[in-house]
């Protein structure tokens, strides 16, 4: 975990140099007389800079998660919301040798799945919308916890499984949630809707087996 730890901090200080050498530069394109090079590169060059290197801190923070299906699925997830221009911000914050999932793998990335596509799907309807994931977890239990910003309609007539504005064959997601969550007596989901915000936690208590000997 030290290691890790030391590794994540290493690759953290090698982004902010790289953010300072792009700056730098941009700085002497900005001594040009060639207007075309300086928008190509305000334009173009620099935001993607910036783009790579805000999807490597996500990815380098997701790996602090040692399931790789766990990690895998969830930087798909992040990749998806990022393509769509949506701003996401992640916190883990875990031991990873004491890490566990609780329920079946496949079972919690469907969850988790129609969660985070629900986020996206509402987000990308709003201006300047974001999606907070934070993932917190010790050998008792783990907290899945994902923030995204709401319309005003959304606002208005609430969320609920069966019910959706996307039209037949759409909406069934948080029914299969539902469906899912029922086969586990270890796992709730809390939902409720601060101001602009919708949160989502799902907490999942691990049977520590030294605690029942």
């Amino acid at each position: 975990y030290k290691g890790l730890a030391g590794s994540l901090i290493a690759m953290q200080n090698m982004r902010h140099d790289i953010k300072n050498i792009f700056y730098t530069m941009g700085n002497f394109v900005e001594r040009s007389n060639d207007p075309e090079m300086k928008n190509f590169f305000w334009e173009k060059i620099y935001p993607y800079s910036l783009e790579s290197i805000k999807q490597s801190e996500l990815l380098s923070t997701l790996y602090q998660i040692p399931i790789e299906s766990l990690r895998a699925f969830l930087n798909l997830k992040i990749s998806q919301a990022l393509s769509q221009k949506i701003t996401v911000s992640l916190q883990v914050k875990i031991i990873p040798e004491k890490f566990q999932v609780g329920i079946d793998i496949i079972d919690l990335t469907r969850i988790l799945g129609i969660l985070l596509d629900n986020a996206i799907e509402e987000v990308i309807q709003v201006q300047d919308g974001t999606i907070e994931i934070k993932i917190a977890g010790n050998e008792t239990g783990c907290s899945y916890i994902i923030k995204n910003t709401i319309t005003e309609q959304t606002q208005s007539h609430g969320i609920y499984a069966g019910r959706t504005s996307k039209g037949t064959g759409h909406g069934n997601g948080l029914q299969i949630v539902k469906q899912l969550l029922a086969q586990y007596h270890n796992v709730t989901l809390n939902s409720s809707m601060q101001n602009q915000t919708y949160v989502q936690s799902l907490n999942i208590s691990i049977k520590n087996e030294k605690n029942h000997q």
